[in-house]
């Protein structure tokens, strides 16, 4: 626990099962690392690189993942909540049920990631790149996606219950069977082609009739 990998290099390393809470990465390389099942709560990553790497089933709550690289990273399963992931590239990951509760994504970059059943519920997505993620029957519950990128974005059957989407780009999004109770999206910078059964795209902004 605490221990200093500040700068480490370690690229495919075997760290499965580790014991790293509160641990020092900042500036590591653990590109195509095995961390399945490791343990990073609280551990400082920023600025890190775990391209390629598998953390399945990995805990990372309350870690500081902010500038980290995890580009075509495998996080399935993995606890992320209260972690700061400001500016990451999450690019092409695989995020199918990790947990994001109360997350800071603010900009991060999530381009092409496949997050179906993926827990956001109060994260902070504002001004976050998501242009052709796959968050089939995800939570965003509470969800601030001002401002956020989903151009070409797949949210089929997502909750979005009290969400705030204001001045997103929708363009091309698909949004059948998603909940968008109370949502707030207006000031939008595009519509999406699929919307829910009663709900339109007018004006720059989402009505439900």
């Amino acid at each position: 626990d605490g221990a200093n990998l500040s700068n480490a290099r370690l690229d495919g390393a075997n760290l499965s099962n580790a014991r790293l809470d509160g641990a020092n990465l900042q500036g590591a390389r653990l590109d195509r690392a095995n961390l399945t099942s490791a343990r990073l709560d609280g551990a400082k990553m920023n600025y890190a690189r775990f391209d390629g790497a598998n953390l399945t089933n990995a805990r990372l709550d309350g870690a500081n993942l902010s500038e980290a690289s995890l580009n075509s990273s495998n996080l399935i399963g993995s606890i992320l909540d209260n972690a700061e992931l400001v500016g990451t590239n999450l690019n092409n990951s695989n995020l199918i049920n990790t947990y994001f509760h109360e997350a800071n994504l603010v900009r991060a970059s999530l381009n092409g990631a496949r997050m179906r059943n993926s827990k956001l519920y109060k994260a902070d997505l504002r001004e976050a790149k998501l242009i052709g993620t796959i968050l089939w029957d995800a939570d965003l519950r509470e969800a601030n996606m001002k401002g956020a990128d989903l151009t070409n974005t797949r949210l089929y059957g997502a909750n979005l219950r009290d969400a705030k989407l204001d001045g997103a780009n929708l363009s091309g999004a698909h949004f059948i069977n998603a909940n968008l109770d109370r949502i707030s999206a207006s000031d939008l910078k595009g519509c999406p082609i699929s919307l829910p059964k009663k709900w339109i795209c007018k004006k720059n902004k989402l009505i439900k009739r």
